[in-house]
């Protein structure tokens, strides 16, 4: 949240968009970095709404933050023969993002490390793109793990202690938990996910005809047909994301 130091980030953009740079920072930072990172700027906007500072000045600082993340997790993903991390990191990031958090702040709602992933996805732009095989990987367990959770008998609370540009914080939801129940922040993690698969349309279409193990629908269909309140706040949003997505 510094100021200074996210000014001179917001400078070497396009360095970090080099595989080398970009992979350097990814194994620096590790899966647990990469997913803790999004806790890191709540924390700093919660101390500036405690101080009554300007929400959206910090909220533009964490813009820049999550879209440099998104650039280098695009890259240092890609693969094709130029740098890139593991499988195993790939591996690891999907560990973590199935992990319950707690930001250890008063006020701040715990999380799964996936809806953290989903606020650096949802900074995405058309370019770098993700690749097939972090769609195919990350993206295709993060459908999977939601779709699990809402067989469950109790939902699993998915937490939304934060929305990274609009101030938004402690907002809860929870899956398939039945009339009356927000989901809005399943909502919001699968627009993340959706927007970083519009980079890349030809990954984003295998991974909406995806039928995981253990499910007989596609993911697709499965998304298709969620009850309306999962998509009360964010239904246009959703909407517009899954037509580019498809490439409509």
């Amino acid at each position: 949240g510094d100021a200074v130091a996210v000014a001179k980030l917001s400078t070497r953009r396009a360095d970090l968009r080099d595989p080398d740079a970009a992979t350097a920072v990814a194994n620096l930072l590790g899966p647990q970095g990469m997913i803790e990172l999004p806790g890191s700027l709540v924390l700093s906007l919660m101390a500036v709404k405690i101080s009554r500072g300007s929400l959206t000045a910090a909220n533009q600082r964490s813009e820049v933050v999550l879209g440099a993340a998104s650039d280098i997790l695009a890259v240092a993903t890609a693969g094709e023969g130029r740098a890139h991390v593991t499988r195993a990191w790939l591996a690891r990031l999907e560990s973590e993002g199935r992990t319950r958090r707690d930001l250890g702040a008063g006020g701040a709602d715990p999380y799964y490390g996936y809806w953290a992933l989903a606020q650096i996805l949802r900074a995405a732009g058309t370019y770098p793109s993700y690749s097939d095989e972090f769609l195919s990987t990350v993206g295709c367990d993060m459908l999977a793990w939601v779709r699990n959770q809402s067989t469950k008998p109790a939902p699993v609370n998915i937490s939304e202690p934060f929305v990274i540009g609009t101030g938004s914080m402690n907002e809860p939801g929870v899956v398939d938990g039945g009339a009356g129940n927000r989901g809005s922040s399943v909502s919001g993690l699968l627009i993340g996910l959706l927007r970083a698969a519009q980079s890349n349309r030809h990954a984003a279409r295998r991974l909406l005809d995806a039928v995981p193990p253990g499910t007989v629908t596609s993911n697709l269909t499965y998304l298709l047909g969620r009850p309306a309140y999962w998509w009360s706040d964010t239904g246009d949003q959703f909407a517009t994301v899954l037509v580019r997505a498809l490439g409509q």
